[in-house]
């Protein structure tokens, strides 16, 4: 039987983390065996307190058999390294988190090394499969990175019910564009040259 083991960070809890969990639990409903793997202790975790609501199975073993699907954020890519049997996914939820698209800065210590790692990366993304939610992360793979557009799937998310019920608007809107300042800069401020008036 194939059993599909999620890798996840648990001392924070972001929009990522909760896709992790999201992701576990319809495979699960799908009759898909799923199990969350996480990389730091879970037990009275951020991940634990916000996320235990999805009800995910734990493990604390990496399976690396025939069997196995891992999945594996691209912020903890070097796993993917120790996994020699079972079929590697990599799913691209934020590229600009990843260390080697070069989008946030570092001393430069931590530059020169990412730069290496990034490098050494090269022949894992041809070896590995990879999971985007955005078209920006599909064009980073097959442009910066070099990846087979069969090697690339789409996998989509979902925004949590309870984060839809607690902010419905009455009605009274204001006109504000909102956006990440840490996330597609470069393109967000052409956007913002072109729509002058919401600046």
């Amino acid at each position: 039987m194939k059993r599909i083991i999620i890798l996840s960070p648990a001392y924070i809890a972001t929009g990522g983390t909760e896709l992790l969990q999201q992701l576990c639990a319809e495979l699960n409903m799908d009759n898909i065996y799923s199990e969350m793997y996480y990389t730091s202790v879970y037990k009275d975790s951020p991940v634990e307190e916000k996320f235990s609501e999805y009800n995910n199975p734990i493990t604390t073993e990496l399976v690396d058999d025939d069997d196995s699907i891992i999945v594996i954020p691209e912020t903890l890519i070097d796993y993917a390294y120790s996994i020699k049997r079972a079929k590697i996914y990599i799913w691209w939820l934020s590229v600009d988190n990843y260390y080697g698209a070069n989008r946030i800065k570092y001393d430069f210590i931590r530059n020169f090394v990412y730069r290496i790692k990034d490098k050494m990366n090269s022949k894992l993304f041809k070896k590995c499969d990879h999971l985007v939610q955005s078209e920006y992360a599909r064009q980073y793979l097959l442009k910066e990175k070099n990846v087979q557009p069969s090697k690339i799937d789409s996998l989509s998310d979902y925004l949590n019910k309870e984060f839809l019920n607690e902010n419905r608007s009455n009605g009274d809107r204001e006109s504000i564009i909102l956006y990440n300042p840490k996330k597609g800069i470069d393109f967000t401020m052409r956007i913002m040259e072109e729509v002058g008036e919401y600046e």
